[in-house]
């Protein structure tokens, strides 16, 4: 009776520390092997209407096994079935119940107990086992073993239910997570493996894979996920196979004997050991056919059969997807068009400028050269009116004057238009001629500076800098109410960096402006691939800041 005491007591010890199940089963099968001698000993956790065997204590020794027994077969059966122990004296007698594992350990004499809770609800059997030349098993053995069975149905329940607590949180966790996916801004590849590998872990499967209707309404596969890693694949799903009968029924698709369907995919067979499937259309609303499709493969390894409650939860997330999947298409389509239109306005920005080019070429050289003419020609008939004709010759004299007043006004035309020393001096050099300007159109008092070595950048963005300091300084004289406007320019061999700022009346630059100025030089600061900002609050100023890459935007560039 105190061997008894002490074994229940090392038991009990075991169970308190509240291992894993895993560990609990295999220590508790060491001891009960040491306790009664046995030369083999297993523990079966009942789950999912199956007994399931990691491990099996031959001489006192885990060995791991993965095995899962049905529950109405052989001794596990009877004493399920019963509700009581089975013990047996030899196991060569075909009339009594055939023991679990007997092709793979074969033994002469069986003591099976099974495991219930406080309900009486199937929890575990304790198979104990002797070979042929040990005395077989007793009444006091069973007796024990149905002692140490109540002993430990606390804690074969309790790990149970922490490992379904560690089941739903990692669950949580990857739907969280894959909430967390879906509102990134991802490519419709990237987001179908998310939703492959969310899946895989939620449902316990070890592979899946998805495809998408590409252009030529095919159903395409690129990438298979097996083992907790993706594998380069090509498959077109043909008619006869499951994702092609999924797309056309838009309905689920369910096997747990994957290898005899008939609409199985050899290759899959073949190279991933694909034992059961699970596969549903990828649906969104508003459109007439699926998007695609998802198919889970081997839940458990294979060993655990996917249910009907796994087709719902694997809609809901195909469905979930669909709307990431339009969005990504709709962003996709947003984004082609914003970048037709920005080419279109960038075309549109070097068409003005040529056109802006020609104009001021023609004005300065036709109509420039032809007003010259006028003048000259006036010069010549001044000289022919008499001197005693003095009204024909003041009327002359300011003819002559208007033309030369017409002829200025041409040249500064021309000059506004696009100005000589911007390709004959370079950007500096025409800024400064700019700020010279606007000083004898205002009373501004305007600062520049030019920071770092002075160097040419290309035409084009020697002209979207001059363009925008012209369009700066002529917003701060039209709106800005400023004494002061501050300008620099800062080349390195890095960046561009050009700043205008002003201290005017401001304004919220949070709010929406229907102004064309800002637009009109984010335009063009795009054109080059750089970066615009806008500082302003109401009675506090502007600054106006561009960012250029150096190496975009030299000359050097420009030429290659």
């Amino acid at each position: 009776m105190q061997d008894y005491s002490q074994h229940l007591h090392d038991i009990a010890r075991i169970v308190v520390d509240e291992p894993d199940l895993e560990t609990l089963v295999a220590r508790l099968g060491v001891k009960i092997a040491a306790i009664f001698g046995a030369a083999q000993v297993f523990i079966g956790v009942v789950e999912g209407g199956r007994i399931h065997v990691n491990a099996i204590i031959v001489n006192q020794e885990p060995h791991p096994i993965d095995v899962s027994l049905p529950t109405k077969d052989g001794t596990l059966g009877y004493i399920l079935a019963n509700q009581k122990p089975y013990r047996s004296q030899a196991v060569n007698d075909r009339a009594t119940p055939r023991p679990a594992l007997e092709e793979m350990y074969p033994c002469a004499s069986v003591l099976s107990v099974p495991v219930f809770n406080h309900q009486n609800h199937p929890l575990a059997v304790i198979e104990c086992r002797q070979e042929d030349k040990a005395a077989p098993f007793t009444v006091d053995d069973e007796k024990l073993l149905q002692t140490i069975a109540l002993q430990i149905a606390s804690g074969i329940e309790r790990a149970q239910l922490f490992r379904r607590l560690t089941n739903w949180n990692s669950a949580m966790q990857n739907l969280f997570a894959f909430n967390a996916v879906l509102n990134e801004q991802l490519d419709p590849p990237i987001l179908l493996q998310r939703l492959v590998e969310h899946a895989g872990r939620f449902l316990g499967a070890d592979a899946g894979l998805a495809g998408l209707v590409d252009g030529g309404a095919s159903l395409v596969t690129t990438q298979y996920w097996v083992d907790g890693r993706w594998r380069d694949v090509i498959i077109t799903w043909q008619q006869g196979t499951i994702p092609h009968y999924v797309y056309q029924q838009q309905c689920p698709f369910l096997s747990n004997n994957y290898p005899d369907e008939r609409l199985a995919f050899p290759p899959l067979i073949a190279r991933f050991q694909v034992k059961n499937v699970l596969c549903v259309p990828i649906l969104s609303a508003g459109e007439e056919s699926p998007l695609g499709f998802i198919k889970i493969h081997n839940k458990q390894g294979g060993k655990e059969p996917f249910t009907w409650s796994d087709v719902s939860f694997l809609e809901s997330l195909a469905h979930t997807t669909a709307v990431s999947l339009r969005n990504a298409r709709l962003m996709q389509e947003l984004d082609r068009q914003r970048h037709e239109l920005q080419a279109l306005s960038n075309q549109h920005i070097t068409l003005l400028e040529d056109e802006r080019t020609h104009i001021s070429r023609e004005l300065h050289d036709e109509a420039g050269q032809l007003l010259i003419g006028i003048k000259l020609n006036l010069q010549l008939l001044e000289h022919q009116i008499p001197p005693q004709m003095t009204a024909a010759r003041e009327q002359m004299r300011q003819l002559r004057e208007e033309v030369n007043s017409a002829a200025s006004n041409l040249r500064n035309l021309a000059r506004s238009l696009r100005t000589p020393a911007l390709d004959q001096l370079g950007l500096q050099a025409a800024l400064q001629q700019l700020v010279t300007q606007f000083k004898k159109q205002s009373d501004l008092v305007i600062y520049f500076d030019v920071l770092g070595a002075p160097q040419r950048l290309s035409t084009t963005a020697e002209t979207v800098c001059y363009r925008i300091v012209q369009e700066s300084l002529t917003n701060v004289l039209r709106h800005a109410q400023a004494q002061h406007v501050w300008l620099t320019l800062m080349m390195n061999e890095l960046d561009v960096v050009l700043t205008i700022r002003d201290d005017g009346r401001g304004f919220d630059a949070q709010l929406p402006t229907d102004g064309l100025g800002l637009l009109g030089i984010r335009e063009r600061v795009a054109m080059l691939g750089g970066k615009f900002t806008v500082r302003s609050v109401p009675n506090g100023g502007t600054e106006v800041a561009v960012r250029l890459a150096t190496e975009q935007v030299t000359a050097v560039g420009e030429s290659g």
